[in-house]
């Protein structure tokens, strides 16, 4: 695990169905010595998870501390840490790189933030029902999929594999006759169990949402793999392997 001191940088991920790598990060300040808030993402998630497994381990290991972890998503954990609402955010790399230099979704420079360490490589994954006909990344063209909430770095990424990948946009999408929603994953997985979705996308690993998914409807993960991830990998958004690897 590495240590960082400014978050202008570009750690390569691993597309392994793909993606950039995730970083902890924290503000200059800290305005009480005995509390401390940790912002991560919505229950269902493996940041969620990994969120309050750090809250213990550092309740556990410094006296008298408190720690709450709370939901969140890459950009409002930017924001929230810049601020001082929060003391440390889990963000994925290139949005930990936006939100210093100010650059689109974030509208300014976050300037009080500060890079504690690269956590690990995130893989993009895209469960389907398993008795369903979708079998590629084309075939959303007209479907109801979850990229989820704006604001989260899976939501931005999800946009530009489909778009790098093969072509498709989210208005794109839309225009075809299909819905593209922005729920967290729990809910997420009640609309996929209720038949009202037929993709959720995931960034990390093995989330605890798919796995329940996998007895009930049953899902499948799309590959990326063939001319799809050569055009993702090979693609001007990704100039010298900025957000995505090969494994």
């Amino acid at each position: 695990m590495s240590i960082l001191t400014r978050c202008k940088m570009a750690n390569r991920g691993m597309l392994a169905a793909m993606v950039a790598s995730t970083c902890v990060f924290a503000s200059m300040g800290h305005a009480d010595a005995n509390r401390m808030k940790v912002v991560t993402a919505s229950p269902g998630g493996l940041w969620y998870s990994l969120g309050a497994r750090y809250a213990q381990i550092l309740e556990q290991n410094i006296d008298g501390l408190t720690v709450t972890s709370s939901q969140g998503g890459s950009v409002p954990n930017a924001r929230q840490v810049n601020a001082g609402e929060a003391d440390v955010g889990i963000i994925y790399t290139d949005l930990a790189q936006k939100a210093y230099t100010g650059t689109a979704p974030f509208r300014e420079e976050l300037e009080n933030l500060r890079v504690l360490a690269a956590i690990a490589p995130g893989k993009l994954q895209v469960a389907v029902p398993k008795s369903g006909d979708i079998q590629t990344l084309n075939d959303l063209a007209d479907k109801r999929i979850n990229p989820t909430p704006i604001g989260w770095g899976t939501r931005d990424i999800a946009e530009m594999v489909l778009e790098t990948g093969v072509g498709l946009t989210f208005d794109g999408i839309q225009s075809n006759g299909g819905n593209v929603f922005g729920v967290g994953h729990d809910d997420g997985m009640n609309m996929m169990v209720n038949g009202q979705l037929d993709a959720l996308f995931f960034l990390g690993g093995a989330a605890s949402t798919i796995m329940s998914l996998d007895s009930n409807p049953g899902v499948r993960l799309i590959p990326i793999d063939g001319e799809v991830r050569t055009n993702i990998l090979e693609s001007q958004q990704n100039e010298g392997g900025v957000f995505f690897a090969d494994e």
